[in-house]
Protein backbone atom coordinates (compact mmCIF):
# COMPACT_ATOMS: atom_id res chain seq x y z
CA UNK A 1 0.00 0.00 0.00
CA UNK A 2 1.33 3.43 -0.90
CA UNK A 3 1.28 6.05 1.81
CA UNK A 4 1.49 9.74 1.05
CA UNK A 5 2.63 12.37 3.51
CA UNK A 6 1.84 15.82 2.27
CA UNK A 7 4.49 18.34 3.30
CA UNK A 8 2.03 21.19 3.80
CA UNK A 9 -0.25 19.16 6.11
CA UNK A 10 2.29 16.79 7.71
CA UNK A 11 -0.08 13.88 8.15
CA UNK A 12 -0.41 10.45 6.59
CA UNK A 13 -2.96 9.60 3.94
CA UNK A 14 -3.88 5.98 3.31
CA UNK A 15 -3.66 6.03 -0.46
CA UNK A 16 -1.88 8.31 -2.91
CA UNK A 17 -4.98 8.70 -5.10
CA UNK A 18 -6.90 10.18 -2.17
CA UNK A 19 -4.50 13.14 -2.13
CA UNK A 20 -4.82 14.48 -5.67
CA UNK A 21 -7.21 17.30 -4.74
CA UNK A 22 -5.03 18.67 -1.97
CA UNK A 23 -1.71 18.44 -3.80
CA UNK A 24 -2.31 21.95 -5.11
CA UNK A 25 -1.80 23.23 -1.56
CA UNK A 26 1.94 22.70 -2.10
CA UNK A 27 1.85 25.65 -4.47
CA UNK A 28 0.75 28.23 -1.92
CA UNK A 29 1.10 26.85 1.63
CA UNK A 30 4.32 26.68 3.65
CA UNK A 31 6.04 23.33 4.00
CA UNK A 32 5.96 21.91 7.53
CA UNK A 33 9.33 20.13 7.54
CA UNK A 34 9.59 19.46 11.28
CA UNK A 35 6.03 18.14 11.62
CA UNK A 36 6.40 16.06 8.44
CA UNK A 37 9.62 14.49 9.70
CA UNK A 38 8.00 13.67 13.04
CA UNK A 39 5.19 11.92 11.17
CA UNK A 40 7.63 10.14 8.86
CA UNK A 41 9.84 8.83 11.67
CA UNK A 42 7.19 7.70 14.15
CA UNK A 43 8.05 4.11 15.06
CA UNK A 44 6.93 1.50 17.54
CA UNK A 45 9.53 0.54 20.11
CA UNK A 46 12.08 -1.83 18.58
CA UNK A 47 11.14 -0.94 14.99
CA UNK A 48 14.13 0.27 12.95
CA UNK A 49 14.46 3.51 11.03
CA UNK A 50 14.93 3.72 7.25
CA UNK A 51 18.15 5.00 5.75
CA UNK A 52 17.76 8.69 5.04
CA UNK A 53 19.73 10.62 2.43
CA UNK A 54 19.86 14.38 1.97
CA UNK A 55 21.30 15.24 -1.42
CA UNK A 56 22.45 18.75 -2.22
CA UNK A 57 24.13 21.69 -0.56
CA UNK A 58 23.48 22.16 3.13
CA UNK A 59 22.24 19.85 5.85
CA UNK A 60 19.11 21.61 7.11
CA UNK A 61 16.93 18.50 7.03
CA UNK A 62 19.61 16.53 8.86
CA UNK A 63 19.77 19.19 11.58
CA UNK A 64 15.97 19.08 12.00
CA UNK A 65 16.05 15.27 12.09
CA UNK A 66 18.74 15.29 14.77
CA UNK A 67 16.70 17.71 16.88
CA UNK A 68 13.49 15.70 16.70
CA UNK A 69 14.82 12.13 16.65
CA UNK A 70 18.45 11.29 17.43
CA UNK A 71 18.00 7.56 16.78
CA UNK A 72 16.60 8.23 13.29
CA UNK A 73 19.52 10.59 12.65
CA UNK A 74 21.92 7.66 13.08
CA UNK A 75 20.69 6.35 9.68
CA UNK A 76 21.06 9.78 8.03
CA UNK A 77 23.64 10.48 5.32
CA UNK A 78 24.36 13.78 3.62
CA UNK A 79 25.58 13.77 0.03
CA UNK A 80 26.96 17.12 -1.09
CA UNK A 81 26.65 17.96 -4.77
Amino acid sequence: MNIAILLCRSKRYGHVLATHKILMEHMYKPVKWEQTMQTLYQRREGEGFPKTYEVGPGTQLGVILKMINRKAHESYTHIDV
